[in-house]
């Protein structure tokens, strides 16, 4: 009898496929012909399990964001406020070569999003968990006195997103000269003005031990 395939597990090899392409050649390489032979199947087998290539990028971009947002919550969890914010930002900009590859694909699919109605929703999703994360941590930063109680969080939090998507997007579309690492401390000097005290300060003015690999 034939062997069953979990086809959830298969998708999953073909993702992991296309983001270890991504990963060697850039994105250009991760054709459909590409993927299926990394995967150790036909063209015409990708497309069993996916119906389009761009339902292969939302779900390559899910996963990315999933293993991203893994690795923040693992670092976060010991930490709120600022820190906590210094450990998201980390994860958030693309500070080496995991996060630099993760914005590739992450690019690729923002950038079919403006004419593929449907993948609306992911990308959605997607912003949402790490926007309210940023916000939780300006919140925090109020209430533990980090920040001034007049402090316009709703305001600062879309800044520091926006912040975020430019550094993704300068290390794809400029790499070598784009340097997330600086949008990084950008953010810092935009906070600067609502700290109630000099002595109140992030843990880092700067990037941390992963930055300056842009």
């Amino acid at each position: 009898m034939p062997r069953a395939v979990d086809r959830q597990q298969r998708r999953d090899e073909f993702v992991d496929a296309f983001l270890s392409i991504v990963a060697d050649g850039g994105l250009e390489a991760a054709t459909s012909r590409a993927v299926a032979a990394r995967g150790g199947a036909s063209v015409g087998a990708l497309w069993h399990y996916f119906d389009t290539f761009d339902e292969l990028l939302a779900e390559a971009s899910r996963q990315v964001s999933r293993r991203a947002g893994r690795r923040r919550d693992a670092r976060m969890a010991a930490n709120r406020g600022l820190t906590a914010l210094q450990v998201l930002l980390e994860e958030f900009f693309p500070l080496d070569r995991t996060t630099q590859d993760e914005a590739r694909v992450l690019i690729a699919f923002w950038g079919r999003v403006a004419h593929h109605e449907q993948l609306r929703d992911v990308y959605e999703a997607d912003s949402d968990e790490w926007f309210g994360c940023v916000r939780r941590c300006l919140r925090e930063a109020v209430e533990d006195g980090e920040l001034a109680a007049s402090t316009p969080v709703e305001e600062l939090t879309a800044v520091v997103w926006h912040l975020g998507v430019a550094g993704q997007t300068d290390s794809v579309v400029f790499h070598p000269h784009a340097d997330p690492a600086q949008r990084l401390r950008v953010v810092w000097t935009v906070l600067a003005p609502h700290r109630p005290s000099p002595e109140c300060s992030p843990v880092r003015a700067g990037p941390g031990p992963r930055g300056g690999a842009s």
